[in-house]
């Protein structure tokens, strides 16, 4: 891997005026952020990035095993389970899993938030 160093700035003066000038076309002044597109009322501040999460905090109170135990798989699972048309430890090792989730860390979750402990602000971006 070739490392390249220098003592010249990254932008060069033109190339830095020509984006203050495409900022300036866009109506963004960068000394006045309430004209950047991604403030006030867009709770994604802008982001176009998919995050990875991970969340902690007990089984009722995060979306991933809410929404597995509300599903149509879970329910299902169950039924058959019940039934005798499928093996019992397909549904306890599931049932096992959200149990006992290592260190209730939720990968690929989000956190639900009742709206009554929001700040008036956050419940108005919602």
């Amino acid at each position: 891997m070739a490392v390249v160093s220098s003592s010249k700035p990254i932008l060069s003066h033109r190339r830095a005026a020509s984006a203050e000038v495409a900022l300036t076309d866009l109506g963004i002044d960068a000394k006045r952020p309430e004209t950047l597109p991604f403030v006030d009322e867009d709770a994604t501040a802008g982001s176009e990035t998919e995050l990875h999460a991970a969340v902690i905090g007990s089984r009722s109170d995060v979306d991933l095993p809410i929404t597995i135990e509300e599903s149509n798989y879970f329910a299902n699972a169950a039924r058959r389970a019940e039934a005798g048309d499928t093996p019992r430890r397909t549904l306890t090792r599931l049932e096992d899993w959200l149990d006992n989730a290592r260190d209730r860390v939720w990968d690929d979750s989000w956190i639900r938030t009742p709206l009554r402990v929001l700040s008036p602000n956050a419940r108005q971006v919602l």
